[in-house]
């Protein structure tokens, strides 16, 4: 607080005129702030001489820091879904096509080993590297829709639920549809050729795919769909084309493989390569590039990916049905493949009792203790009349198996989308309920579909005759395509009589999918490293013989990816098996899916939630173990700015985790645990006191604080106004660079005015809450010439609607306590909201009037207060409060000028985001909610401290708010980022409503 209090005083909040690029231009690029952290290598483990020389050479093409060879961020860096662990020497961030052949480039030089990965969502360990391990950046992220939408082409780093949603104005939608959609990026999911709970083979991407451009290992960029590019190489690479030829000759010329082939292709298939490409086509540029499809980055880099769009019904209507036994299931799916239905999705028992509270199951569900099962069935049909006759089909086809519930088609959208918001999160829902301190492995089967009741009998056997009781051993999956995923957990992995036990597990596994059942051992989930060793046993010696030719045309010295696909170590996939150590109970279900990644804030900056979760496992397991002191503390310390500083502990993961993990809540747990265990001794203990201490000395007297605070921005405007926003803003940054001040922006507002109580008018009262920030920051600004003060503003919307301000007494002096509990001082957060709850009480006369608070947050902390007291006040932020209270109340004359919304990470986890665009659309029905943008970085204070966070998180903001005159939210310091990053001013909603709102007549 007193370090803010010196900022204030240096850099006041008020400008004349400002513009966010050309004041970029007047800052030096190497500021204190900027958005990656200097490289440096390793201090336990040194590189190899080739990976020395590797990283002396690509420095030079590409910056160092996107050139990571710390201890930490290789361990960090290592973690994908899968449940191996391969640590990388290196990473490297790409950001152009350029940087990819660079990279190639010098790996060839140095002959060492290269792996590319996107989202790190996949299961089989096919993105893990002990070499050099190159990551797509943001960047990424080209999506261009032909006119008539038939054809889609997007950049490798775009995220599968992004394309969707780029796709749905237009009735499309791309093929595949993994459960990790949210989450997996293009370039992964062509990688693995995934499919998923619809898709089927019919739409996956091998047989939607258009074209491709592909790096391949030396260097070459070829595009399949320009007819120049495909000449150039056919002359460039005639060897190369006439070897893909051969192939296909060699593969036709034999009925038997030839006819094994198509046979196996039928159902869902991503075990070894493509080698449908080689019986599909004949002009050897379309096999080679059918072939990268699957190829799990092993035959070259996927630079762009052209598919064909599909259709996205708008009628459908799902059902969710219990059956007495996964048996009963299995026979029912093989039915109800011979009708119009468009998925099928099995659960077992354990599957559906892991789920069993989550809002949409039927109540049934909490009361299954046996062998029972569920189907979860869709249906989609050209039009409503069309749908209801598959749907009365449907049900008559499942009444002719033994049910547990009735039989019930729903075309209600949110309870569709909460079935299959479940079925999405299924895996990781399970994973959550395994043993702490056990690892995850997720097998990934396919039989013929009329097998299916069977292959599940047989699976369940095996797993039991290999010592896992019924109940650790979980079957869900894509039933209408005959592949199941089976979820189970091993304690201790790392030991290698556990080793051992996963080997025999999976030779049997293995025999009896190929053996008894003719099936695939990897339907979706790509071979990887888990199935690697058993790829000649699915496809036979000669199939194996061809892929070994494949391999060898693609990439002759080896040096993509390798060990996965294709791998001589028998033992491979029970080998370099990765642990899970306990942490803390707030993480410890955590099974490093990696779906909170791309809401991250701090994605670009430092570490991500799943990164921070398996740093800290590591730092547990070395403490536990005491085997490396010295990379304990190497770990510990490098954590503090990458693992601790730089989170917003917004918990927007939480939302995107399907069991609600809160990184947030562990980083605020390890900043408690760091306030108390600095204890300051002999004469220094008179000077630096307990951090805790200090905070309640800090929250005793607060109203000082925040006036010296308020003054000091008073004061030194005058400074800012007569220098400019350039000038200040150059000498804030240089002045950071010598002292440890916060970070200043001119979009920061001046302080709010006096806060005064009017006499009572006699109408209905409104208790008013202005934050701290507000009250710091609500003032005008000349960034924003035309805006008012907020205390003025939030007065006049509540005159306008007929209502009386009334404010707590000692406003000035209080706090949600959030500020403190950000930090970790969880002690003087409680006696901080306490105080102003009882003030707050008294001022709505025992909780009998509603509680208006500018800050979301603030709202939000409240709201999660303990107390019969807190319990009891009615809390609102702006949107809701004028849903409820104010929008009926008074005359809108919606503005005409579009406008932007940013919803708040509090706003979000209150489930506000529907009512915030409901609000919006009565005020100004030209508006946009930017994509790509959650929560903004600031973080409380981050953005004083951090801005490279808040720079980060709002990358795409400037993009997504082009045409916007103004922008509207519901949380001061967050508006101050939005403003600087997006270049329009963002204001409180109280603002818009104040515009556009009168009282009625």
């Amino acid at each position: 607080f007193f370090s803010t209090c010196l900022y204030f005083t240096m850099a006041p909040a008020v400008g004349k005129t400002w513009d966010i690029e050309d004041i970029d231009k007047q800052v030096p690029k190497d500021f204190k702030g900027s958005t990656e952290v200097t490289s440096f290598f390793r201090k336990h483990k040194p590189l190899t001489p080739a990976h020395k020389k590797f990283y002396s050479k690509i420095t030079r093409r590409i910056p160092a820091d996107r050139v990571y060879a710390d201890e930490l961020r290789t361990f960090a860096f290592s973690v994908d879904a899968s449940v191996y662990r391969l640590i990388p020497q290196m990473i490297v961030r790409v950001e152009n096509t350029k940087e990819v052949q660079d990279c190639l480039a010098v790996a060839r030089e140095c002959n060492v080993p290269i792996t590319f990965r996107a989202a790190g969502t996949s299961l089989s360990g096919q993105a893990q590297s002990d070499s050099i391990l190159v990551l797509l950046r943001h960047s990424w992220k080209k999506t261009e829709i032909s006119d008539d939408a038939s054809v889609a082409t997007f950049g490798p780093g775009v995220i599968g639920a992004h394309a969707n949603r780029f796709l749905a104005p237009y009735g499309k939608k791309i093929g595949p549809d993994p459960s990790s959609i949210s989450s997996c990026m293009m370039g992964g999911i062509a990688s693995n050729n995934s499919s998923g709970m619809c898709c089927g083979t019919k739409q996956n991407i091998y047989n939607t795919l258009h074209s491709l451009r592909i790096v391949f290992c030396d260097g070459t960029l070829l595009d399949t769909a320009d007819p120049v590019s495909r000449e150039a190489f056919r002359k460039s690479h005639p060897t190369f084309l006439e070897g893909i030829s051969e192939l296909a000759r060699d593969v036709l010329s034999d009925k038997t493989l030839t006819d094994r082939i198509r046979h196996k292709y039928t159902m869902k298939n991503t075990t070894g390569y493509a080698l449908n490409a080689l019986v599909d086509y004949t002009d050897p540029v379309d096999i080679a590039a059918h072939l990268m499809i699957g190829s799990e980055g092993t035959l070259g880099f996927l630079d762009e990916i052209r598919i064909f769009t599909c259709v996205e019904h708008k009628d459908k209507a799902s059902c969710l049905v219990l059956f007495p036994d996964l048996y009963t299931a299995g026979l029912c799916t093989a039915a109800l493949k011979k009708e119009p239905v468009y998925a099928v999705e099995i659960m077992d028992n354990i599957c559906v009792q892991s789920v069993a509270e989550k809002p949409g199951m039927p109540a049934l569900a909490k009361t299954l203790r046996g062998d029972e099962s569920a189907l979860l069935v869709e249906t989609r049909g050209a039009n409503p009349q069309e749908l209801q006759k598959q749907i009365d089909r449907l049900i008559q086809v499942i009444k002719g198996f033994k049910t547990l519930n009735a039989v019930e088609f729903s075309k209600d959208p949110v309870l569709c989308g909460q079935w299959w918001d479940i079925r999405k999160g299924l895996i990781p829902s399970v994973a959550a309920v395994r043993e702490p301190g056990s690892s995850v492995i997720i097998e990934d089967f396919v039989s013929p579909v009329h097998m299916l009741a069977d292959m599940c009998v047989e699976m369940r056997r095996i797993f039991v005759k290999h010592g896992w009781k019924t109940e650790e051993v979980y079957i869900l999956g894509h039933a209408l395509e005959g592949n199941i995923h089976i979820i189970f957990a091993q304690p201790n992995l790392g030991k290698p009589e556990n080793a051992l036990k996963f080997d025999e597990l999976m030779v049997e596994l293995c025999d009896a999918i190929v053996n008894k059942f003719d099936g695939s051992l990897k339907g979706e989930h790509g071979t990887g490293r888990n199935v690697a060793p058993f790829v000649e046993l699915e496809w036979g010696k000669k199939a194996l013989e061809i892929m070994k030719r494949i391999k060898t045309l693609y990439d002759p010295r080896g040096l993509l990816n390798p060990g996965v696909i294709l791998n001589d170590n028998a033992k491979a996939h029970c080998e370099n098996l990765k642990g899970m150590p306990l942490t803390s109970e707030v993480v410890d279900k955590c099974m490093e899916c990696g779906f909170c990644e791309s809401v991250c804030a701090s994605l670009d900056v430092s570490l991500t939630p799943r990164q921070r979760i398996t740093v800290q496992r590591e730092i547990s397991r070395l403490r536990e173990s005491g085997e490396n002191a010295k990379l304990l503390k190497t770990l510990e310390n490098e954590f503090n700015y990458l693992g601790e500083e730089t989170c917003a502990a917004c918990s927007w993961c939480a939302t995107s985790c399907p069991v609600g993990i809160n990184t947030g809540k562990l980083t605020k747990n390890l900043r408690r645990v760091k306030s108390e265990l600095t204890k300051p001794t002999g004469v220094t203990s008179l000077f630096k006191p307990k951090p805790t201490s200090l905070s309640m000395f800090a929250a005793k007297r607060f109203g000082l604080l925040v006036g010296c605070a308020s003054t000091a921005l008073t004061a030194a405007s005058w400074v800012h106004y007569f220098l400019g926003s350039r000038i200040m803003y150059f000498l804030a940054q240089t002045a950071r660079k010598i002292l440890p001040i916060p970070n200043w922006l001119p979009t920061i507002p001046a302080p709010a005015r006096s806060i005064r109580q009017k006499p009572s008018t006699g109408k209905p009262k409104v208790v008013v809450y202005h934050p701290c920030g507000s009250r710091m920051m609500g003032g005008k600004s000349n960034v924003d010439p035309t805006r008012n003060d907020l205390t003025v503003v939030t007065e006049n919307v509540l005159e306008k609607a007929g209502y009386e301000a009334v404010y707590p007494k000692g406003l000035d002096g209080m706090c949600c306590g959030l500020a403190f509990h950000s930090k970790g001082f969880f002690e003087t957060n409680d006696w901080k909201t306490n105080e102003s709850i009882e003030a707050i009480w008294e001022a709505s006369e025992g909780g009998k009037w509603p509680v208006l608070c500018d800050g979301a947050s603030c709202v939000a902390h409240f709201k999660e207060a303990k107390g019969q007291k807190a319990k009891a006040l009615k809390f609102y932020e702006p949107f809701e409060f004028a849903k409820l209270y104010v929008v009926d109340k008074v005359d809108i004359t919606p503005t005409t000028e579009k406008v932007a919304v940013h919803v708040t990470c509090s706003a979000n986890h209150m489930g506000l985001t529907g009512t915030i665009k409901e609000v919006m659309k009565t005020l100004a029905p030209n508006n946009v909610f930017p994509e790509h943008v959650y929560c903004c970085g600031w973080a409380g204070d981050r953005g004083f401290n951090y801005p490279e966070l808040n720079k980060a998180s709002l990358k795409y903001l400037k993009k997504g708010v082009e045409g916007c005159s103004k922008g509207y939210s519901n949380n001061q310091t967050c508006e101050v980022g939005l403003s600087f990053h997006s270049g329009i001013p963002y204001r409180s909603v109280l603002h818009l409503i104040d515009d556009v709102a009168s009282a009625k007549l």
